[in-house]
């Protein structure tokens, strides 16, 4: 114990000491934290810049290979490219060291575990500022592999890249290919690798151009077959949503006789099933799904216009609606049904119409 106390006998003094200098470290955390904050997010061009100078200039790199085999010793066997990367380890060792010590004090206010929660905040910062610049540099690297044609400059200061991923992109006749979707925070970008050269599949999309499905994943089975029925009748659903919206954006508004009430309405975007009446919207989204159905939608010289104008009172609106021909082959033979121009006045008075006077029109016509 006599032994014991003769070398601990200024402990005061020590246990003073260090808290000076983690009062130190609190103050001189805030100063430091920006010049980290740059020299870690520089990190990979620096390494990427070496990497250049070693290759393209042989007296520089017989020069840096010379120094650190000649202080070997003072340099504890590191590299020129060791002692760079020391700084980024130095700030996350020193988040590691407090945090044991942290676990011997059992009082929280300690100025040790007030250190420990700002040196964590300044590591959360370095890793979001190292973050950005790998992206930057990605979108650097992008820049100079495509081609744009001197038409598109993607490098910005406001453009960040926030997600990357693969996805089988499938065209309108049915044919899938691999590509590279590049999300940022104003664009979505497609790419394909085409020879291992990456090419622009797409022009780059913008968010207000694009309709956005929330859906699920799952890794679990139906647990009977009225459950499996349900999931298909879910899934059929959405594919006749998003058939419709693909439809209307590729045709003018035009009046549906609806079942039910019998009201002519202005058709939009929406889908509603019992609009689906028509057999060339269920030819045009059996087309999108069935591989067997040949050539898919297309702008053919087989469309006919029909016009339907509506008298409100007080001005005729005139509205275009675009019908198509639907080809169906029966005992190897050819048999072509085309939809019949029609035209439809209302007036104020007979705003409505029945089913029965839908077929005397189609008679008529």
């Amino acid at each position: 114990v006599k032994y014991l106390n003769d070398i601990w006998k200024n402990i005061d003094d020590i246990i003073e000491l260090e808290e000076e200098l983690v009062k130190i470290y609190i103050d001189m955390l805030p100063k430091i934290s920006p010049e980290y904050c740059k020299y870690c997010s520089n990190r990979a061009i620096g390494d990427e810049y070496l990497l250049n100078l070693y290759n393209e200039d042989p007296k520089s790199k017989k020069f840096i290979t010379e120094c650190e085999n000649n202080n070997k010793v003072a340099l504890d066997k590191l590299t020129l490219q060791d002692l760079l990367i020391e700084p980024m380890h130095r700030i996350t060792r020193y988040s590691i060291l407090f945090k044991r010590l942290s676990g011997y004090i059992n009082y929280p206010p300690h100025t040790i575990n007030t250190f420990l929660s700002k040196i964590d905040e300044e590591t959360k910062k370095i890793n979001i500022s190292v973050g950005e610049m790998e992206s930057k540099q990605k979108i650097i690297r992008m820049e100079k592999n495509l081609d744009w044609n001197n038409k598109f400059n993607i490098v910005c200061d406001q453009r960040k890249l926030l997600n990357t991923q693969e996805f089988q992109l499938i065209d309108k006749y049915g044919h899938s290919s691999k590509v590279i979707a590049y999300s940022f925070n104003d664009i979505i970008i497609i790419i394909k690798m085409r020879k291992n050269i990456p090419v622009l599949c797409l022009p780059p999309i913008t968010y207000e151009s694009c309709n956005f499905i929330d859906c699920f994943e799952t890794a679990e089975s139906a647990n009977s077959r009225t459950e499996k029925k349900n999931w298909l009748q879910e899934i059929g659903l959405i594919k006749i949503s998003f058939c419709l919206s693909l439809y209307m954006s590729k045709n003018q508004p035009t009046i549906l006789l609806k079942s039910g009430a019998g009201a002519i309405a202005i058709s939009d975007s929406s889908f509603e099933m019992s609009s689906v009446t028509s057999s060339t919207k269920k030819g045009f989204f059996s087309s999108l799904f069935d591989k067997s159905s040949g050539r898919r939608f297309s702008n053919s010289s087989n469309r006919k216009l029909s016009t339907t104008s509506i008298d409100n009172g007080n001005k005729k609106n005139m509205i275009i609606g675009r019908r198509f021909s639907v080809n169906s082959k029966r005992n190897n033979s050819v048999q072509s049904t085309n939809e019949e121009m029609i035209t439809i006045e209302l007036s104020k008075e007979n705003s409505n119409i029945s089913l029965n006077d839908k077929e005397n029109l189609k008679e008529q016509s």
